[in-house]
């Protein structure tokens, strides 16, 4: 229900990590919806303590490119990764090798229509000099050079 509501409020292609619905389950439904209409899933590893995840989802959600974008080619899933201590979708986590071990979060993730792993990208790549936050721009340039074609 959550995941209806935000995408009608906000239209945005991003969904909302559903806390009732596992990450494995949502990734399986956003595999099958992607295979149907010809996308890629893109996973967003986060936490509700991260404040640039929190950065990354807002512009994904609040920049008119990067939602288009997304809703173009794109099934998005939040894969929320809980607190310390507090540990959440940990078997997603190890589905994926664990990478935000290595390089933290935000991290996206972008799948094929099988769902492979096509590219395990660290998101401070995306970051703009000079500023305190990402640039689309980049963000825009990495979602269409993975874009299901």
């Amino acid at each position: 229900m959550l995941c209806f509501v935000a995408y009608l409020l906000l239209g945005a292609p991003v969904l909302a990590q559903e806390k009732e619905i596992p990450a494995a389950l949502q990734i399986n439904q956003a595999l099958s919806a992607a295979q149907y209409e010809q996308k890629h899933v893109l996973l967003l590893f986060s936490a509700p303590w991260c404040l640039w995840c929190r950065v990354l989802t807002g512009l994904m959600q609040g920049n008119s490119g990067l939602k288009d974008e997304l809703t173009r080619n794109y099934k998005t899933v939040i894969v929320e990764l809980g607190a310390k201590g507090r540990p959440q979708n940990r078997d997603v986590a190890d589905y994926y090798g664990n990478p935000q071990d290595e390089v933290g979060i935000p991290l996206l993730i972008v799948l094929n229509l099988k769902g492979q792993v096509l590219r395990v990208r660290e998101t401070s790549v995306f970051g703009s000099v000079g500023t305190r936050g990402y640039d689309p721009q980049k963000i825009l340039t990495f979602l269409r050079q993975y874009a299901a074609s």
